[in-house]
């Protein structure tokens, strides 16, 4: 029992060490009872993802997936060999859609621009950023607010009919059948997804750090040509 208590007690000390020089920013301990806590009594959580003793790179990490996505580097890696679409479909890899852009191997410019795996609380693990609040369906706010001007469309307002989406099942997660098309509406705290009826217009109802269309990472085209005739997908959704 003691030599289980030293071992437990140098793996968390190991792992503090670690991932507070790397991409932990919220507190170890955040991790229990989230998404993330995966453990079992034979297999506790954190080994899930790290082991102090032989472990693969800076992260004490418990696996090398450079065989299996050998085009990824930095933390996509790691986030990647569950977040795969097969371990699962939750924030999946999609190749061939637009995601956000990202500096592989640098700290808070990788995965970790946007996401801690140890922010157990937090609206799709948001990262805390000091003196940014949007951990919600705002989430770009947080370094996209001087991008945003008089001309761009109200977001935080309250979207009544006849100006609903006609298609509002933006999903490119589901499993089988993934959806890369709509505009989706939310609560009025942003933190979950309102599938009919009046609802609030948020930074995410347009744009997808993951899975998108286009620069802008639309859940829409922005543009569209049909029978020779001038199309805006996005805006038309709402606006018939």
């Amino acid at each position: 029992m003691a030599r289980r208590i030293v071992w437990v007690a140098s793996l968390a000390a190991a792992l503090a060490l670690a991932l507070s020089m790397s991409v932990a920013y919220g507190g170890i301990s955040d991790i229990f009872g989230s998404d993330h806590d995966l453990g079992s009594p034979g297999n506790p959580t954190c080994n899930q993802c790290h082991i102090p003793h032989n472990a693969q790179g800076d992260y004490l990490w418990a696996r090398d997936e450079s065989s299996t996505y050998p085009e990824l580097t930095g933390l996509m890696r790691l986030c990647f060999s569950c977040h795969d679409g097969f371990v699962t479909s939750i924030g999946a890899w999609i190749p061939v859609y637009a995601n956000h852009p990202v500096e592989p191997g640098t700290e808070g410019e990788d995965c970790d621009r946007c996401h801690d795996p140890h922010e157990g609380d937090a609206w799709k693990f948001t990262r805390t950023i000091p003196g940014v609040q949007w951990r919600n369906a705002n989430l770009c706010n947080g370094c996209h607010a001087d991008d945003i001007g008089p001309v761009y469309h109200s977001y935080d307002v309250l979207a009544t009919s006849p100006n609903l989406p006609e298609d509002r099942t933006w999903d490119p997660y589901a499993y089988p059948e993934r959806d890369f098309s709509g505009t989706r509406l939310f609560n009025e705290a942003g933190t979950q997804v309102v599938h009919s009826g009046d609802a609030y217009i948020k930074c995410a109802t347009c744009h997808v750090p993951h899975g998108g269309s286009g620069g802008g990472m639309n859940s829409m085209a922005d543009y569209a040509e049909v029978d020779g005739e001038y199309h805006e997908p996005i805006c038309e959704n709402c606006h018939q």
